[in-house]
């Protein structure tokens, strides 16, 4: 459930072929996205939905420390207050 609200989608490479939540993509969205990670030393990265890297991970991650990453973004701010998800309290102190 917290992966669907955050709207995360697991980008995956496999034997150079790339798949987002299991559908296989093609050979140049392949290419694209390799030539973006190619340069860093992580097999675990948080792209916005700019389609920037935001932050890297190790291979010891944790959903929560990702979440609370998600979660500290502005736009991200934005939605939780928008659909209503925090308390009035909570509102201001993420204003």
């Amino acid at each position: 459930e917290q992966i669907l609200d955050r709207n995360i989608l697991i980008i995956q490479i496999i034997n150079d072929k790339s798949y987002i939540n299991k559908i296989k993509m093609s050979k140049l969205f392949t290419n694209s996205l390799k030539s973006l990670i190619n340069n860093y030393n992580s097999n675990i990265f948080l792209v916005g939905k700019d389609g920037r890297i935001k932050k890297m991970y190790d291979d010891y991650f944790s959903f929560k420390e990702i979440f609370n990453d998600i979660d500290s973004m502005p736009m991200r701010k934005k939605e939780i207050i928008k659909n209503g998800k925090l308390n009035k309290w909570k509102k201001l102190l993420l204003l």
